[in-house]
């Protein structure tokens, strides 16, 4: 009887499973559209790869032949580029100008009565005798500017 067992074990082991419906591979033409798209996307990414290269170098380029195009509406000021410009006796009297770069400007004379600057840069700027009267100056840098004979009445 147990020989008998052993014999129905191993006739188990020899059948194969057959399949409801045979297994389709894909066709040598749906493989050829695929290696195709990937293709055209590798190409696609190539290419826009190249552009975004290009026109970083072009804005570098930009900023290296001329730093002040960087900052051309560097503030509220309007399209007027206002760091490393000369700005003599130029009035800015109750104007807003918050966050406005002047850094290395020359502000001789000029007026900012009553002007809002707040976070505005004067860094190394000129203003020898500048009115600053009434202007909010809350965080405004002045770090090495010239402040000879600055008006600072009422300021905040």
């Amino acid at each position: 009887m147990a020989l008998h067992n052993v014999s129905l074990f191993s006739s188990n082991l020899t059948t194969k499973p057959r399949l409801s419906s045979p297994i389709s591979l894909p066709s040598l033409s749906t493989k050829n559209r695929l290696e195709a798209s990937q293709s055209s996307l590798l190409s696609s990414l190539r290419e826009s790869a190249s552009k975004a290269s290009l026109l970083a170098l072009l804005s570098a380029s930009l900023l290296v032949a001329d730093p002040a195009l960087a900052f051309k509406g560097g503030g509220p000021y309007g399209q007027e580029v206002t760091r490393g410009q000369d700005l003599t006796g130029k009035d800015f009297s109750g104007k807003t100008l918050i966050k406005q770069d002047f850094k290395t400007s020359i502000l001789r004379q000029a007026k900012f009565k009553g002007a809002k600057l707040l976070g505005a840069s004067f860094f190394d700027a000129d203003l020898t005798g500048a009115d600053l009267s009434d202007a909010d100056l809350r965080g405004a840098d002045f770090s090495l500017a010239n402040v000879t004979k600055v008006s600072l009445k009422n300021t905040f």
